[in-house]
């Protein structure tokens, strides 16, 4: 299990941090709950700002492993808004907003204000409320 790897790990030797995020990034496609789903971004999100620190303590340039937790994490908003094959766009302004609520995702985000576009113009509560003729007619 992840969290055990990741207790039992030695203090004094290095951490493989991209195997550790790639079980991560498969264990979410595979939970079918929201809080699990929250651990695990939590998770990777802790793990990727360990590899940063890393980066920077090596002299490397952090911005590569960056970029890559962002895209990562909004993949998983995205994928968690998924259903069948398109994304709902109520429920990914659902997680996004539960993402920028919670801090982990900065409320000028462009998924988070692309979620809210989307909702406003697509989501199920979006719709206009239409008056047929016959509804005219008869003052529905």
């Amino acid at each position: 299990m992840l969290v055990d790897d990741l207790r039992s790990l030695p203090t004094n030797e290095p951490v493989d941090l991209i195997g550790f995020k790639d079980q991560i990034v498969f264990l979410h496609g595979d939970v079918d709950n929201e809080a699990d789903r929250v651990t695990l971004i939590e998770i990777y999100l802790s793990l990727m700002e360990l590899a940063e620190r890393q980066f920077i303590a090596q002299g490397a340039d952090p911005t590569e492993i960056r970029n890559l937790k962002n895209a990562e994490h909004k993949f998983f908003c995205i994928k968690e808004a998924t259903i069948g094959e398109n994304v709902d766009p109520d429920l990914l302004l659902q997680v996004t907003q539960r993402e920028v609520d919670a801090g982990r995702l900065p409320a000028d985000d462009g998924l988070y204000q692309h979620a809210k576009d989307g909702a406003a113009v697509f989501g199920r509560g979006s719709a206009p409320e239409r008056k047929g003729f016959f509804n005219k007619l008869f003052g529905r």
